[in-house]
């Protein structure tokens, strides 16, 4: 699954510390005062926290730990690399709109387990926009596919050996790439007296996230450990190649077709639909309850639970289908309706806690029917809402060409997506039977 979320206030870190704990760190901050390495120590450790680059690597690499326990190495490397595919779409798409840098947008991406990844989308001025989103990662999920199905068209007998030498060489060249720009970061730091004891924590966060460098560092960094990733993989994996290049496109195919055909937000098919109709909110609805019936595991609550936090309507009738979902999650796995393991299990309850966190903190919301959210927050300027009601009324709007033109454009994507998994189950029953 892949979804897309809107960038949110951030709340402070410390916000989220024990008042002990941050009594501690205070003692520490104090002492660090007078001793210069201690401070340079403390801030390089919080900003590398700070680095969102940090967590999203993070995060790729805990999932691929989770399905390649579960599923094999080989799933799990075909599984996330189609899952990076799909949202490098919505990331190309925010920034062809100029919404967003990529790799900023990019590295705001988090994969979860069980449940696929999202990414933080910068405020959209129109349906049409998120629309445009949306169908970004569709798009190059297809794509991906295709040329991955080409590719095993081409060439049915590539191997593995010899090829891992020159995904770990790849490894090497972004490592010292990343060394070489680090250095450059420590002139320049050095230059604008980052590390100085008089510098404020905001100037710098400023000055070391306005240094170019820094995303350099980043990718190199991301695309060294993907390199390593997959040399591993090569290096011990048991599939052949060809197969498992098979398999990337085929996942990849799925990837695009799910979020196609279920048409209801959070999903890409409801973001591109909504400018086109309700009507396809409730399709997407009754897709989903036919989906749940042929399921019938306790998987497809955690699903209903992910689609329910991002229904618009009253706050707390939602946050009441969440608890209703959750409860239904829990019901089916004391019931023991589930072929899932006991790890999966327990991350489909982290994952539904989260959920219901989320459904919680957004019931005090005030809610106008026809438009988004309000919240409570006093905050607010009275400039700073009227803005936002404009931005409702652009999305409630828009013409009928636009809407026949975005409807054109998700059938023909969703009759090729369907067509070439069609061909992708034709060409190999082999591959499908042995597996």
């Amino acid at each position: 699954m892949s979804i897309f979320l809107p960038k949110e206030r951030k709340r402070s870190f410390f916000n989220y510390v024990p008042t002990p704990l941050r009594q501690w760190i205070l003692v520490i901050g104090l002492f660090g005062l007078k001793n210069e390495k201690i401070l340079e120590l403390i801030k390089l450790l919080k900003l590398m926290k700070a680095s969102s680059a940090v967590a999203s690597t993070f995060s790729v690499l805990v999932s691929v730990g989770f399905y390649a326990v579960d599923k094999g190495s080989a799933f799990a490397l075909a599984f996330i690399g189609a899952l990076l595919i799909h949202e490098a779409g919505h990331v190309w798409a925010i920034h062809y709109l100029k919404l967003g840098a990529f790799w900023e947008t990019f590295f705001s991406m988090r994969a979860f387990p069980g449940v696929g990844a999202f990414i933080q989308a910068p405020p959209m001025a129109s349906r049409e926009e998120e629309a445009f989103i949306g169908f970004g990662g569709p798009l190059f999920s297809i794509i991906g596919g295709a040329i991955l199905l080409l590719l095993w068209v081409i060439t049915p007998d590539i191997k593995f050996v010899g090829l891992h030498h020159v995904f770990l060489g790849m490894a090497v060249l972004f490592y010292i790439a990343m060394l070489y720009h680090l250095s450059l970061l420590s002139r320049q730091s050095v230059g604008r007296g980052m590390f100085a004891e008089s510098a404020s924590w905001g100037e710098v966060f400023h000055q070391f996230f306005s240094i170019s460098l820094v995303r350099k560092i980043c990718a190199h960094a991301f695309l060294g450990s993907v390199a390593i990733l997959v040399w591993l993989f090569a290096t011990h994996v048991v599939m052949n190649a060809a197969d498992f290049v098979f398999l990337a496109a085929f996942v990849s195919v799925i990837i695009g077709v799910f979020n196609l055909v279920i048409t209801i937000r959070p999903l890409d098919g409801g973001r591109i639909l909504q400018i086109v109709g309700s009507l396809f909110a409730y399709i997407g609805v009754l897709g989903l309850i036919l989906l749940s019936l042929y399921i019938a595991e306790s998987s497809i609550f955690l699903v209903w639970m992910i689609v329910l936090v991002s229904l618009r309507t009253h706050p707390l009738l939602r946050f009441y289908a969440v608890v209703a979902a959750g409860a239904g999650l829990v019901l089916f796995l004391v019931l023991g309706n589930t072929s899932q393991t006991l790890f999966e299990n327990c991350v489909d309850v982290v994952l539904g806690l989260w959920m219901l966190s989320i459904a919680y903190a957004r019931k005090d919301e005030v809610w106008q029917k026809g438009g988004d959210r309000r919240t409570l927050d006093s905050s607010n300027s009275t400039e700073n809402r009227r803005k936002e009601e404009v931005c409702d009324r652009r999305k409630m709007g828009a013409s009928w060409s636009t809407r026949l033109k975005w409807l054109a454009r998700y059938l023909a994507l969703l009759g090729v997506s369907l067509a070439l998994g069609a061909l992708i189950v034709h060409v190999a029953p082999e591959y499908f039977t042995a597996v």
